[in-house]
């Protein structure tokens, strides 16, 4: 996982999830296989979030300029570096 440009893991998919539901994992974080070079969106990790969380994701990220997502990514940022 990276978030605001910290790196966290390797973790497995239970570990994903604990961070998941202690809010430190969002649909929208990057993330990647530990064997990967190219990231992507934790939404697409299979298991982890449902179908309508990794659609709600891609919209946003389709969206620059959204100023909602803008300053919900800056606000969900600050809490994870807060909590990590």
């Amino acid at each position: 996982m990276r978030v605001d440009g910290s790196e966290y893991g390797p973790a497995n998919i239970e570990t994903l999830r604990e961070w998941k539901a202690e809010g430190r994992v969002l649909p929208a974080n990057e993330a990647r296989r530990a064997d990967a070079e190219l990231w992507s969106l934790a939404a697409e990790i299979p298991g982890l979030f449902d179908e309508e969380a990794l659609r709600h994701s891609q919209r946003r990220a389709a969206d620059p300029f959204d100023k909602f997502s803008a300053a919900s990514a800056a606000t969900t940022a600050s809490r994870l570096r807060i909590r990590f």
